[in-house]
């Protein structure tokens, strides 16, 4: 390898320097290179594109590959688990070597996810074990419990109002062991989750979920402002359970994913899967969900906002347009509803899944935005790709749930 050009001793390098320490090794070697995962932030920062797990190592890559193969190898036939599963005896050092075991995390981690999305069950099983023995021995059970999207309550139990059976009806499989909810999260399912709160005496979480009621009729358009409230909610009442909830924050989105993995795992009664986790999609997921193999429609249906006889195919403001001549909403809105509708009305994607596009637009993970546009914003504005930004609750803004499976029920 060329000779780094600095004469600094490399006892004494300073961390300033690692890093264009680094970047000559990898500019220069002609062998395969691999970097120990106890390596400084900055340098696995600046390289994380070009860093693949592999086990207590990085291998570094600019072409890319996929390392899973190379991580299962190591893990089912290399690396020896026993000592990470139970004391086989008694270490002075237990202390250091507690905290020298978490390195195998990230690469355990990977394995983990890939298992469970693989539906290699047992090897999950097997796997989580470990996880937890080591987060456990080094005191970061919470810690990894969130990063896994685990419940912190797993042994709490719910007795929910909630038909579990109709759940699990209501999970269409996007993916190998992803699924999403057919609809938008409802007012009856999240009243659900407000009145458990109460019923506990979670007051301080009561108060951080509650929605904000919604005076409606004052957000109809101008040239509407004469119906009555009948004649305005005749295609559904905003506020009844079968509509979708709006109006509450990201972190009680998230809190409502939590309490119905608790409320389903914890059914005594005949369900489709043993444990299953509930939470909001990736941005990628979500899309994902609403193309539903129509990779180049802008829409879940196709490419137009309209069917030929020029009736709305979702709940969109269509205030502006001329009414449609040929279809069942007769009604002063041209798409039928002029707030939020039925989290099942319209037409379902080829995934069986309704609303991906307007109606409500629907939170995804990091809190920033929501996707698919609501019953606020013009079909342009409610494409799959159009993002709505999140700025607090708002009454044009609600979520739906997706599932992955932890553990099936033994055979």
């Amino acid at each position: 390898i060329k000779r780094y050009p600095s004469s600094i001793d490399k006892a004494q390098l300073a961390e300033s320097e690692l890093l264009s320490f680094v970047e000559h090794i990898f500019q220069y070697t002609e062998r395969p290179v691999f970097v120990n995962v106890t390596m400084p932030k900055l340098i696995r920062d600046k390289y994380k594109d070009a860093l693949y797990t592999i086990g207590l190592a990085f291998k570094y890559s600019e072409i890319p590959f996929n390392n899973i193969g190379s991580l299962k190898n190591n893990y089912e036939n290399r690396f020896l688990k026993d000592y990470l599963k139970v004391s086989l005896s008694y270490d002075k050092s237990v202390t250091v070597l507690n905290s020298l075991n978490v390195n195998y995390l990230p690469a355990f981690i990977t394995l983990y996810k890939h298992y469970l999305k693989n539906e290699e069950r047992n090897k999950a099983e097997d796997i989580s074990l470990i996880i937890d023995n080591i987060a456990k021995a080094s005191g970061r059970s919470e810690e990894i419990a969130t990063v896994l999207k685990r419940s912190k309550n797993k042994n709490r139990k719910i007795d929910s109002h909630i038909n579990i059976k109709t759940l699990d009806k209501m999970m269409m499989e996007v993916k190998p062991n992803l699924w999403a909810s057919d609809g938008e999260t409802t007012n009856e399912f999240y009243d659900n989750f407000l009145l458990d709160l109460l019923k506990e005496k979670e007051f301080e979480q009561l108060e951080k979920c509650k929605t904000n009621r919604v005076d409606w009729m004052s957000m109809i358009p101008n040239k509407f402002k004469q119906l009555t409230q009948e004649e305005a909610y005749i295609h559904a009442n905003p506020n009844e359970g079968l509509v979708p909830v709006t109006n509450m924050t990201y972190e009680a989105a998230e809190a409502y994913c939590e309490w119905l993995t608790i409320a389903y795992n914890s059914y005594p009664k005949k369900k489709r899967y043993k444990e299953v986790l509930f939470r909001l999609p990736t941005e990628e997921e979500w899309e994902y969900a609403a193309y539903a193999g129509r990779t180049n429609a802008p829409y879940p249906w196709g490419y137009y906002p309209v069917n030929a006889k020029g009736c709305y195919l979702a709940n969109f403001d269509s205030s502006n347009q001329p009414p449609p001549q040929d279809c069942k909403y007769r009604i002063a809105d041209n798409d039928g509803a002029f707030f939020p509708a039925r989290a099942h009305a319209y037409f379902p994607n080829d995934y069986g899944l309704y609303n991906m596009s307007g109606n409500v637009a629907e939170m995804v993970q990091g809190g920033k935005i929501a996707k698919g546009g609501s019953w606020q914003d013009v079909p342009e504005e409610c494409k799959i790709s159009s993002k709505k930004k999140i700025e607090g609750p708002s009454p044009a803004i609600g979520f739906r749930v997706f599932m992955e499976v932890v553990a099936h029920h033994d055979k």
